[in-house]
């Protein structure tokens, strides 16, 4: 057999390329009555920095009037790596510096962990020469004298441990260093040692952003990460999604509408109850590049560490997804639950590695049911992870709850006050997977469904009635049990069409329904969870075929040809939606061979 005769000898009349042109085809209507989120496989948010070398090694930098002492006591983190800075004797500045650093026109921030060992005061100053500086008391963790235009906070963070912050917006031009100045009162500099009272230094960090974020640590070179930034495509907009961390093209993006029933998805601050934990707040960049990522620490108590939210006036015979992004801190496991809200008999749990962004187990009690799990890397070591179950049960609300998880089966662990992990994005939703990301403030929020379609003369000057083919690759979410998601649709009404769509089993197929009157169901090969998937069908007056991922085609010859006016891309006649991305659809104005449809979808 030729080539010739392997693949199609006659052009498309319609090809719609939407992962390589990523735009929509002039003669396609797209409605979305809403946002929605979206990667552009290009766009990234600074997210860790820290321009300082040795960040928690003060024995490198510039001593002056001082002397280092390595790993000398516990660290906030509760590594034994803290240093102690101590003055000498001189009548003198006495300093520790790391630098130099050319200040260019931004908004910089500086930080440093400090703990009283003699002396109470220290001085921070984030760029020298720029009036970029604050004194801290240590004794009372509140804040002296700051330069004009420079914000000062102290946080308190156990054990007698501060984290001194600046931020200032800088003019620039200026060349010189980061230094940590010991001192005896506020507003003082110089003064005569007594060679034995110092400070504990750890965890300086100096960035170029207008606040501070989660402590980053470097060893002998500075750092700067970014994350693949989650955009927002406004109401109507299409959205042409990619893989955030290879930046593969993955097509038109089709959802069906989905509400995020979580409040407050962003602050855990609020809404969420605590159970022997708290939240640092907005200290940490995010999926979608803004300062809005909170940490939850843990207690100091042996116990479960966790947030958590009910949401009441739920159906729990449908299926509910729980998801949230995480990132590793001082944890590294995480575990979601999804439970009635009273009595707590009926739940499920799922637990995951966020190292290596796996699930480690599930578990269930009750009768309740694991319907999925899922686990999403996003980039810079975030993951979305996802658990879905449909609890059953009399009650009329579910739970859900984020725990801190040690990498065993208890829902327990031993706390410290603070070690934990970074959160951002929660989101329970009716349905049997996940969608994309619907933030939520005081209210839930709804994202309308995508609706493609081709009508009119923008229809009817590419089809032809009497015969075609027509083929797509694509994907989709996770297999569900809803009804059958179509890829694309040819039709007049959903008792009048001909396409391709998938079985509630994830079987690829072909179908055609005339004046409501089923003549084929073509099952013709297994959904791939690699992508994409291609599918092709053709249709005559005579036979209707189709393959899928190189299957032999299934045929039947006992049909009737329905009367169609419009093009439904990615649900069928607005319901039975895809609920994932269409690479590419193709339009033959020809009933092409069964080799040839087997050779498209190869």
């Amino acid at each position: 057999m030729t080539i010739s005769t392997l693949y199609p000898d006659t052009d498309p009349s319609l090809l719609l390329d939407f992962a390589k042109v990523k735009a929509l085809d002039p003669r396609i209507t797209f409605t979305r009555a809403s946002e929605g989120r979206y990667y552009d496989g290009k766009t990234t948010a600074k997210a860790e920095e820290n321009l300082l070398t040795n960040s928690q090694d003060f024995a490198p930098w510039s001593q002056g009037g001082t002397s280092t002492s390595a790993n000398s006591t516990t660290a906030p983190d509760g590594t034994s790596t803290a240093d102690l800075v101590t003055e000498n004797g001189n009548n003198s500045v006495h300093i520790v510096s790391i630098g130099p650093f050319v200040a260019g026109t931004n908004s910089w921030s500086a930080s440093v962990y400090a703990k009283a060992n003699g002396r109470n005061w220290i001085l921070l100053e984030g760029i020298a020469s720029n009036n970029f500086y604050a004194w801290f008391d240590l004794s009372t963790g509140s804040v002296g004298t700051a330069a004009s235009g420079t914000t000062a906070t102290i946080e308190s963070v156990g054990n007698s441990w501060y984290r001194c912050k600046i931020s200032k917006a800088i003019s620039g031009g200026a060349t010189s260093s980061f230094r940590v100045y010991l001192a005896n009162a506020d507003n003082v500099t110089s003064y005569a040692g007594d060679g034995t009272s110092g400070v504990y230094l750890w965890g300086a960090q100096l960035e170029q952003r207008s606040a501070t974020t989660a402590y980053t640590a470097t060893t002998t070179q500075p750092i700067t990460n970014y994350v693949p930034q989650l955009l927002t495509a406004a109401s109507g907009v299409a959205r042409f999604d990619h893989n955030p961390v290879t930046g593969e093209s993955l097509g038109l993006l089709i959802e069906e509408q989905r509400a995020n029933l979580l409040l407050q998805s962003e602050d855990f601050s609020t809404t969420w109850q605590n159970v022997n934990s708290s939240e640092i707040t907005n200290i940490i960049v995010t999926p979608n590049g803004t300062l809005t990522g909170d940490k939850l620490v843990s207690a100091n108590v042996t116990g479960e560490n966790s947030f958590n939210q009910g949401v009441v006036s739920t159906t729990n015979t449908n299926a509910y997804t729980f998801s949230v992004y995480c990132k590793a801190a001082e944890f590294t496991n995480v575990r979601l639950v999804l439970s009635e809200t009273s009595p707590f008999t009926r739940y499920i749990y799922a637990d995951f590695n966020l190292s290596t962004g796996t699930l480690v187990r599930t578990g269930t009690n009750g009768g309740a049911v694991v319907n999925s799990t899922f686990v999403e890397n996003v980039g810079n070591n975030w993951y979305r992870v996802a658990i879905t179950s449909t609890l059953g049960g009399s009650a009329s609300g579910i739970n859900t709850k984020i725990i801190l998880n040690n990498g065993t089966d208890s829902f327990n662990v031993i706390g410290n006050g603070y070690s934990g992990i970074y959160i951002w994005g929660a989101q329970l939703e009716v349905g049997a997977f996940a969608t994309s990301y619907i933030p939520t403030v005081a209210s839930q929020v709804t994202r309308s469904a995508d609706a493609a379609s081709m009508t009119g003369t923008n229809f009817s000057s590419w089809y032809r009635q009497d015969e075609g083919t027509i083929y797509a690759s694509f994907n989709r979410k996770l297999a569900s049990t809803a009804a059958f998601p179509s890829i694309v649709s040819i039709e007049s009404s959903s008792s009048n069409r001909w396409g391709l769509l998938l079985t509630n089993d994830d079987q690829i197929t072909g179908t055609i329904a005339t004046n409501n009157t089923f003549y084929a169901d073509l099952r013709n090969g297994v959904y791939l969870s690699s992508s994409p998937n291609f599918s092709a069908m053709s249709l005559s007056a005579t036979s209707a075929n189709a393959s899928g991922n190189g299957s032999t085609p299934t045929s039947d010859t006992s049909l009737i040809v329905p009367v169609v006016n419009k093009a439904q891309i990615g649900n069928v006649n607005n319901t039975g939606y895809l609920n994932g991305h269409i690479y590419k659809i193709a339009y033959y104005p020809k009933r092409l061979t069964n080799a040839q449809l087997q050779a498209l979808t190869k």
